[in-house]
């Protein structure tokens, strides 16, 4: 039957008010809320649909672990549609494809991930405009969509703002304008440009045969020509602006960006501790002091941005409209706490081991793997080995991060960007 108990301490583990309607709640808190109710049912399968989908980084990895926890005690087993395979593949361990109400495939993950690979290409056939104009439709429906996503909505238009009219500021998706008049001359044109021998690396990572390997290599990939390097050209200028939107939602939501450390500064290891601790995870600064303690806030977190020119450190909330600027005096009152009086060595012990811990286990996974040593390669010419990285991390001491706040995260050198009921900032 329903266990009632397991309900009510997983609705207080994610801080969901059992005594408010559930269409005031947000996408994020109702797919939490239908984790909760399929796990208290206490039935042996449970299918979900795009679990994941709409939760911040912290809620998902909250998501994951009570079904690593389900499966661990007792006889469960959750079956999850995902368009996204990554966000599966360290919880799953079989995975299969669905098409027109059949199965397509039905493998091991690990076994599959050693024998299918993914190519993309572009095609000379004149034929393909008309499905390129379809394509292009589909697209500007997700431009659309998008504006009904304030999550998005506030992430990138901040970086659209404090990086103005450069590359690095630009959304994602495109503007419509220019997205709809696309021509397949064009994106052949960009292909051709970029898409060059001394812009490539090849990574591969794995159960393969390394002399097969190369010879699959040359056959596909001889061809291409070796073009130039891509000169991305001057970096951006950070701006310290506020950017708001007015919308007609439940909740406000707010983002916060800093100037910060590049992708290939030496910094870029404290940046990773120093978010661990103030909010990268439910035992972070900020989401036990504004979300648990002081109950201000549905979610936040906080994130870096780097680049090879520059960086960002970013911290992301939503809240009550009513509430916004508590949430704002609570964030910089939490940062200033910390650059004032430093960490505890237990914070710090805890902080590098977790990130140890899930580099160790991250590179476990042949994606993480291949995608990271490829990377490493491209932007630093070099790969950088795991054990390197583990002992940079080790290296980072608490007065790195307190320095780090300190000359990164100044309440006069921060950006801001609001959606919601503006009225309340």
């Amino acid at each position: 039957g329903f266990q009632q108990a397991r309900f009510e301490t997983m609705m207080k583990q994610f801080h969901l008010d059992g005594k408010r309607k559930i269409s005031t709640f947000s996408k994020g808190m109702k797919k939490q809320l239908l984790v909760i109710l399929g796990i208290s049912t206490g039935t042996k399968y449970l299918f979900c649909d795009e679990t994941f989908d709409g939760l911040d980084p912290v809620m998902r990895q909250a998501v994951k672990s009570i079904f690593a926890s389900e499966i661990m005690s007792r006889e469960f087993t959750p079956v999850i549609a995902s368009h996204n395979l990554r966000e599966l593949e360290d919880i799953c361990d079989h995975i299969g494809l669905l098409h027109q109400g059949g199965i397509l495939l039905s493998r091991d993950l690990e076994d599959m991930k050693f024998h299918i690979h993914k190519i993309q290409c572009v095609l000379a056939d004149k034929k393909k405009e008309e499905e390129l104009k379809k394509e292009l439709g589909v697209i500007l429906e997700e431009i659309d969509m998008y504006e009904d996503s304030p999550e998005d909505l506030v992430h990138e238009h901040l970086q659209m703002a404090v990086w103005e009219n450069h590359p690095l500021g630009y959304l994602i998706s495109g503007e419509k304008p220019i997205v709809s008049g696309f021509t397949r001359e064009k994106i052949q044109e960009f292909f051709n440009q970029f898409y060059v021998g001394e812009n490539i690396v090849i990574s591969v990572a794995g159960h393969f045969n390394e002399e097969k390997m190369m010879d699959w290599i040359s056959h596909y990939f001889d061809g291409i020509p070796q073009g130039q390097r891509s000169d991305w050209g001057i970096a951006p200028v950070f701006r310290p602006v506020i950017w708001k939107k007015e919308k007609d939602i439940e909740q406000n939501h707010i983002c916060l960006a800093f100037d910060c450390c590049t992708l290939l500064s030496d910094e870029r290891y404290v940046l990773t501790v120093a978010n661990n601790l103030l909010g990268g995870n439910m035992n972070s600064r900020l989401f036990m002091k504004i979300r648990d303690e002081l109950g201000l806030t549905y979610a936040i977190y906080s994130y870096g941005s780097s680049y090879e020119q520059a960086g960002l450190f970013q911290i992301y909330a939503a809240m009550q409209p009513s509430q916004t600027e508590q949430v704002m005096e609570a964030v910089f009152s939490e940062i200033s706490r910390v650059i004032c009086e430093g960490i505890t060595e237990r914070e710090l012990d805890i902080a590098i081991q977790q990130i140890q811990a899930e580099l160790i286990l991250g590179y476990e996974s042949s994606y993480n793997r291949m995608s990271g040593l490829g990377k490493s390669l491209l932007i630093r010419d070099r790969a950088i080995p795991l054990e390197e990285d583990l002992q940079r991390i080790q290296q980072v001491k608490g007065e790195d991060i307190r320095q780090f706040l300190e000359k990164y995260l100044q309440r006069d050198r921060c950006g801001i960007a609001i959606v919601g009921d503006t009225r309340f900032y």
